[in-house]
């Protein structure tokens, strides 16, 4: 290798080492958060997808998930001088099957991502289910952030497909 190629393989390598790249986990932030309710099926039916930080609004919502419950659960404190809400239904899931939940909450340049892990069988395998609709609910409380990225929240689905097929014992005889 001639001494120019060395020269240049040597700046290229130091260069990697003092100046790492850049991928998107570097410009985000994820927010540890814990479940305040979660429902496979008594929650409201309707489609909400919010970002709460004010008390005012934490019992305007608690009412609005809860409006068609007879005896309504009490509502958790939050302390939203340090707190947040963040609250996801959907109107309905076709079957018992499906499964709904927030699986990631990250502060990007750009504001909030709520990530939301939709789970559903598939495959020939899958046993029957009750033809029931399901009105999934999740909310979660996490550290309060600016108020700036709370308005620029952004709810991701992302869809997972659980098989059914049973796994083969081919090899084992």
């Amino acid at each position: 290798m001639s001494r120019v190629a060395q020269s240049g393989v040597s700046l290229v390598t130091v260069l990697l080492l003092i100046c790492p790249a850049r991928t998107a986990t570097q410009d985000e932030k994820i927010l540890p958060f814990e479940t305040i309710v979660r429902y496979g099926n008594d929650g409201p039916r309707e489609n909400i997808q919010g970002v709460v930080f004010k008390n005012r609004d934490w019992r305007k919502l608690w009412n609005r998930v809860h409006s068609e419950v007879f005896i309504k659960p009490p509502r958790p404190f939050v302390d939203f001088s340090t707190r947040m809400v963040i609250v996801v239904s959907f109107e309905y899931l076709p079957d018992p099957s499906w499964n709904m939940e927030i699986s990631e909450v990250a502060m990007t340049e750009d504001g909030l991502r709520i990530s939301i892990e939709k789970t559903q069988r598939g495959g020939r395998f899958c046993p029957p289910v009750p033809d029931i609709l399901v009105h999934p609910l999740h909310i979660v409380e996490t550290e309060r952030v600016e108020k700036r990225f709370m308005k620029s929240a952004e709810f991701q689905i992302v869809q997972q497909v659980v098989d059914c097929e049973p796994k083969s014992d081919r090899g084992n005889t």
